[in-house]
């Protein structure tokens, strides 16, 4: 009988996948970004030219890995420590609030708005912890969830909100649960991603989570009298081991140092600026801070100040995810139009890139102060802006035709639904790879 090629053996060859295999993952020479790769048989590992290979016979596993955050309190910050053994395939954040009081609301995707940022570091870097912000994540969140059926679900398992101002039941328990967005890490189920092999670094991955304060995550008059953090917060790994540990590439790289394995992720950039509104004349602003590397979108979400913040004896409407509906949407390089968008054209663009439509479901708290409080169903969205000729649900992998711009050269124009003092968050996304050679992680954004 004649046998597989990959359980074929030779003794005193090196174990692992054969050759011919390994040479297309492995790599001696430095990434390419502006290579698309090529698309060939998958599971577990990108080629060197950011495509995917290799078939490997493995077990996943949901929360074997658990981690309670060190410092569940509001405005806190914790770090979790990923051991480097096992693929990591995604990382989930549960976490539980306490009963609360009279004139205390939460808003709906609480557990998604609490998170102030993250921070991360695979092992041994060349650069130093990589932020994304709280917008950042929201924004990736939603762009993830290709539907606005999942959207809505995915902001109800992020916190349902409570709204009747009076005291919640002694015992109660809000619990709610958020996957954590990370190069490894995705929501999105049209374009996953592959696990990362942690085993190939020396040392662990460390994730530091912030928390924002209290009184931009739970509103009303009474918010200061909430609890004051959550009273469990874990966080849960989604790992793959494989049946045949051999398999890993962690054996060729150990009997040849220079060899890397490249990585690829959409790396993300936060800008954001406070406005002054309009409903009736567009709002133009400078897109500044963007970095000389290769970028491929560029998204952006409206809101008014008054939205993101209980305020002053809890007197505002704190609804951190009521992003506006806005109208024509203009972004130029030094002149030249890449995006116009007049009236809702930027919408239709939206189903060019989604199964369906780019909107979220969210509930809109009318006012603060004292309970009870009245909500609003409401349309939200975030827009995003393609700059690549390949189109995708979300920008989770590599695009061809991606730009580099000079810094302070674009310029952003739309006209929103208030003329209230308003914030917009901005996210650049790049090219990106993480290139893991002898136990060490390297940011390679050229």
């Amino acid at each position: 009988m004649e046998l597989n090629p990959i359980q074929t053996q030779t003794i005193g060859a090196p174990v692992g996948p054969p050759m011919d295999q390994i040479d297309k993952i492995l790599s001696s020479k430095p990434v390419l970004l502006a290579n698309p790769g090529q698309v060939i048989d998958n599971t577990l590992y990108y080629s060197y030219s950011n495509a995917q290979l290799v078939a490997s016979e493995c077990v996943q596993n949901f929360g074997r890995f658990v981690q309670s955050l060190s410092n569940a309190s509001f405005g806190s910050t914790s770090s979790v420590s990923i051991p480097n053994s096992s693929f990591l395939e995604g990382l989930t954040l549960y976490a539980e609030l306490p009963a609360l009081g009279a004139n205390q609301f939460l808003p709906r995707g609480w557990l998604l708005n609490s998170i102030e940022s993250l921070s991360f570091i695979l092992g041994s870097s060349n650069v130093s912890q990589l932020t994304i912000n709280s917008s950042t994540h929201a924004q990736m969140y939603m762009a993830g969830c290709e539907t606005q059926e999942k959207r809505l679900k995915a902001l109800r398992l992020a916190g349902e909100e409570y709204s009747a101002g009076v005291a919640q039941a002694p015992g109660t328990i809000n619990r709610a649960q958020v996957q954590l967005q990370l190069p490894w890490s995705r929501i999105t189920a049209l374009c996953k991603k592959l696990p990362l092999d942690t085993s190939l670094l020396s040392n662990p991955i460390i994730i530091q989570i912030r928390l924002k304060p209290q009184n931009e995550i739970i509103g009303g008059a009474g918010f200061a009298s909430a609890p004051n953090g959550f009273s469990v917060a874990k966080v849960y790994a989604t790992q793959i081991d494989l049946m045949d540990k051999s398999m890993s590439l962690k054996n060729f790289m150990y009997q040849e140092p220079s060899l890397s394995y490249n990585y690829p992720f959409i790396f993300t950039q936060s800008f954001t600026i406070d406005i002054q509104n309009s409903n009736t004349t567009p709002v133009n602003t400078n897109l500044l801070t963007i970095i000389n590397a290769d970028l491929v979108g560029i998204s952006f979400a409206v809101i008014d100040q008054a939205n993101l913040t209980a305020g002053v004896g809890g007197v505002n409407a704190l609804s951190p995810f009521n992003y506006q509906r806005v109208k024509d949407v203009l972004l130029t390089f030094n002149g030249l139009v890449f995006y116009d968008a007049p009236g809702d054209a930027s919408e239709l663009y939206d189903l060019q890139d989604y199964p369906g439509t780019g909107m979220i479901p969210y509930s809109v708290v009318t006012g603060g102060g004292a309970g009870p409080y009245i909500t609003n169903p409401k349309d939200v969205r975030v827009t995003y802006m393609s700059l690549t000729r390949l189109r995708n649900t979300m920008f989770c992998d590599h695009f061809q035709n991606s730009i580099r711009i000079s810094n302070n050269a674009l310029n952003l124009s739309f006209v929103g639904e208030s003329n209230n003092p308003a914030r917009v968050f901005v996210t650049y996304y790049y090219n990106a790879v993480f290139s893991l050679r002898a136990g060490q992680s390297a940011l390679i954004l050229e």
